[in-house]
């Protein structure tokens, strides 16, 4: 994007940050249980993984807010900044974090076993264990829609008649109250999916309202969204690391956020569409009230599979 600022090269620098993203993808998630399971630890995988994320959020929005600053001195700036600070990042978990034994029976074959015979365990184990098939349907359908109202959030107080500049200091609470329910996540990791859910569902019909709401009213329902959103799909992440029993561990969170991207393009053209005859405001209020409906639909398949605590307690 710095080297080649025009169409070809925006796209080119998409596929490479999609690039990234794959290979990052779901290993992380493994790195961080396997290295709590050599402490002991793994029951505190939600506990970190949340503080992670809250953490992850509140860079997200510092980023945002110097970002806003830096731009008064042209864009080259912004983009050379946003390309040093990941790379001198990598330096401390380069020298502080150590590989681990990972985890599961097969463990120590691992590294014998070639990409495609572990990406058919980890695959087979999504959709052989009814609990992690539970977790990925709801991450690709009902969680990854916080993921795509996210982007919408500037546009919306934008239409509602904030300023630029306040847009993007009233995206400070908004992030402040996802990184909250990310990091307290953990207090509500035994809570039972149907409380989950009720809670989720509660969050959308309150962001329904967004339609109609004016003033200081939009950021503050958005906020309570986000911040509902934020401990579900923090809570399911744990349940889903806790539920992986074989050594392809990496590749069925993979699966699971592979999911999530093909659901994401789905509420995309959901929004998308709705946008297209109304506007943005009423798109995102259907996709609320949708979601609601969802929720009704996860907690009906989680009575009929036998799904509590994220657990399978049928068969």
């Amino acid at each position: 994007w710095y080297l080649w600022q025009d169409f070809t090269g925006y796209a080119l620098g998409f596929v490479l940050w999609g690039i990234g993203s794959s290979i990052r993808s779901g290993a992380w998630e493994a790195l961080l249980h396997d290295s709590l399971k050599h402490w002991d630890r793994e029951s505190q995988f939600t506990r970190h993984y949340g503080r992670i994320n809250a953490v992850a959020t509140i860079g997200a929005m510092t980023g945002e807010l110097i970002g806003g600053f830096l731009i008064i001195h042209g864009y080259d700036i912004v983009l050379i900044v946003s390309a040093a600070v990941p790379l001198i990042a990598t330096i401390p978990f380069i020298y502080l974090v150590q590989d681990v034994q990972p985890d599961g029976d097969l463990a120590e074959t691992e590294e014998e076993e070639d990409y495609l015979a572990m990406l058919k365990a980890g695959v087979k184990e999504c959709f052989a264990n009814r609990a992690i098939l539970y977790i990925l349907l709801s991450f690709s359908f009902l969680i990854v829609s916080a993921g795509v109202i996210d982007e919408y959030v500037s546009p919306i107080m934008f239409d509602k008649g904030f300023s630029l500049s306040m847009v993007a200091w009233l995206s400070v609470p908004i992030f402040l109250a996802e990184s909250l329910g990310q990091a307290i996540a953990s207090h509500f990791e035994n809570l039972s999916l149907q409380k989950l859910l009720a809670g989720m569902a509660i969050s959308c019909l309150i962001l329904a309202f967004i339609v109609v709401a004016t003033s200081y009213w939009v950021p503050a329902i958005i906020a309570v969204f986000f911040f509902m959103f934020a401990i579900a799909s923090t809570v399911f992440a744990g349940r889903l690391q806790n539920e992986i029993q074989g050594a392809a561990r990496a590749t069925v969170t993979s699966t699971v956020s592979f999911g999530d991207g093909l659901g994401a393009i789905l509420w995309f053209l959901l929004i998308g569409g709705v946008a297209e005859f109304f506007d943005m405001t009423s798109a995102v209020s259907v996709a609320a009230l949708l979601t609601v409906l969802l929720c009704g639909l996860f907690s009906v398949l989680a009575i009929k599979w036998k799904i509590v605590h994220g657990n399978q307690t049928g068969s």
